[in-house]
């Protein structure tokens, strides 16, 4: 099973993950070299026959989360420790603005996003503080809480950090000095343009497949050029006594960015803004972890999900191989439209989304084109509750709908017959 998941990752997921790379090409790994083990878990590098220009890291991690969190430390903590550092400095120059985003970071981790997190990922951070104390390792626990803050907002964090604090004020939330606010909100435009706001996920099977296979996909449209992907990293976690998957992402970024379980259960996001925010849920990179380690299909993921609270405006999709039938009519994927308070589910050829109109100077025409045994976002919705509070309205010739469009171009989509799900 885990030769699998690394063809999978290596073939499909790892080509569309960096942004410094032309179009995408399929790597076929030579080999894999050991750099470093500690207990059962092992870092590598990938023999990638020179595609990348920086190293491709693979960290195979076991145990219980306290372990793997251990671990990881223990193994790639100087990597953790340059990632957070060569990121910030790359966005944020002066040290007393640095300071100051560290303190608001930290304020919201605490007060807020660490609140609703499981137990296993409290243990897995201690975990990695306790790594760093005994290998020299700073408060390694702090830097990856920093940067789970940072990815839990959607693209333009601008926006979001703007109608964040108004909710947070709202629910009685300390305020921050009007000079502080100020410079978050102007520092956010640098993290908005790191993290792009262009990401996107489709899944296809059925008729649209050699032998009716499932197959999904996630693009990640983040900066290349932040320090960010010094460290390109695919984690194989073996969570004891529960489900074995494998995330796709960078040094000291604990969540996933994607992923796929040993199950077949992948999962993806593309940012959405929305006015209806707060931190007062379960951090989205850590919760899609949650799902892949606990659910085989998805009723049990879905069970989860709506046990479980959304914090930013999210558009996600979770399928699963398990749900999917080559020989009948099946849904094996569902998009999830997500805000404070409120999660659409949509299946495939989905009314709610043929039915949204756009309309603009006299005009009208109709912003969704869903299709059967096909489904796709970009990053803009088609819940009426999510549209209404979306910061801005879709513009059926910007950028999110444009690439919206694009799979309805290939509606004889054919892949592949070798067998990958």
């Amino acid at each position: 099973m885990k030769s699998l998941l690394l063809l999978i990752l290596l073939f499909i997921i790892l080509p569309l993950s960096f942004a410094q790379t032309d179009g995408f090409k399929i790597v076929t790994p030579s080999g894999y070299t050991l750099v470093n083990s500690h207990n059962q878990s092992r870092l590598y590098t990938i023999q990638d026959g020179g595609a990348y220009d920086k190293p491709v890291y693979l960290l195979d991690l076991h145990g219980t989360h306290y372990q793997m969190g251990y671990d990881y430390g223990v193994i790639f903590g100087s990597a953790i420790e340059s990632t957070y550092q060569k990121f910030l400095a790359n966005l944020i120059p002066k040290t007393w603005e640095q300071i100051s985003l560290e303190f608001f970071l930290d304020w919201q981790w605490t007060d807020y996003l660490s609140l609703q997190i499981t137990q296993e990922f409290r243990d897995e951070l201690r975990g990695l503080r306790d790594a760093g104390i005994a290998h020299n390792y700073a408060n390694l626990d702090v830097l990856v809480q920093r940067i789970i803050t940072i990815s839990n907002f959607p693209g333009d964090v601008n926006s979001n950090i703007e109608w964040l604090l108004i909710n947070e004020a709202d629910e009685g939330a300390m305020k921050l000095p009007p000079k502080l606010t100020k410079l978050l909100r102007s520092k956010s435009r640098s993290i908005s343009q790191s993290k792009g706001m262009q990401c996107s996920f489709f899944a296809v099977w059925g008729n649209r497949t050699e032998s009716g296979q499932l197959f999904s996909m996630r693009n990640l449209d983040w900066d290349s050029d932040t320090g960010i992907n010094d460290y390109k990293l695919i984690t194989v976690w073996h969570p004891t006594g529960k489900i074995a998957y494998a995330t796709v992402g960078f040094a000291g970024v604990l969540g996933a960015l994607t992923g796929i379980s040993s199950e077949g259960l992948t999962v993806h996001e593309a940012g959405n803004d929305v006015t209806q925010e707060t931190f007062l849920g379960f951090t989205w990179t850590l919760r899609l972890r949650y799902v892949m380690e606990n659910a085989r299909n998805l009723n049990e993921a879905l069970n989860i999900w709506f046990a479980t609270n959304n914090t930013l405006g999210m558009n996600h999709m979770i399928s699963s191989s398990n749900d999917n039938n080559p020989n009948a009519e099946s849904h094996p994927a569902v998009a999830l439209e997500t805000m404070s308070g409120i999660t659409a589910v949509f299946q495939d050829n989905d009314e709610r989304e043929a039915e949204l109109m756009w309309h603009k100077d006299g005009k009208t025409g109709h912003l969704g084109a869903p299709l059967p045994e096909a489904l796709w976002r970009t990053n803009h919705g088609y819940d009426p509750d999510i549209v209404f509070h979306q910061v801005r309205s879709t513009n059926p010739n910007g950028d999110t709908a444009t690439r919206y469009n694009i799979p309805v171009s290939y509606t004889h989509l054919t892949l592949p017959t070798k067998r990958i799900v």
